[in-house]
Parts: structure tokens; C-alpha cells; sequence
């Protein structure tokens, strides 16, 4: 399934900007039973694999050097 209004889509790259770090790029996007958007990052180093919410992320650009 297609999530039309997800702020991530597969291939981004992103980063956990609060607690642990987690550089990561998104494996998937989905929607929950209940319609809530979730997203599956895979942390760059290790490949470990963690669904997040997508407010609990934010895109990793040159620009913002954030990892």
C-alpha cells in the first residue's frame, strides 16, 4: 500500500534528532489498522531495523550535517 501524505518515503535518509542517535535510511512506510503512519529505518551502521512514528524522526539533508 501506498501512504499518499507520509512525510518519508523509501530511500530517505533520516535521523532520530532526540535521544539515542539513529542514522538511518527508510526500508518502508505503512499505515496502521487505526490509519497512523509508521515508518521502518534501518540504522546505517549495524542494519538494525526500528518501526518509528514519523514525528519521532527528521530528514537527513547536507545541509543540516545531522547524524
Amino acid at each position: 500500500m501506498i501512504v499518499n501524505n507520509a512525510k518519508f518515503k523509501i530511500g530517505d535518509k533520516a535521523y532520530k534528532p532526540k535521544g539515542y542517535k539513529f542514522p538511518c535510511t527508510i526500508v518502508s512506510v505503512f499505515e496502521t489498522v487505526k490509519g497512523e503512519v509508521r515508518v521502518v529505518a534501518e540504522m546505517d551502521d549495524y542494519g538494525l531495523l526500528h518501526i518509528f512514528n514519523e514525528n519521532q524522526l527528521d530528514h537527513y539533508t547536507t545541509e543540516n550535517n545531522k547524524y
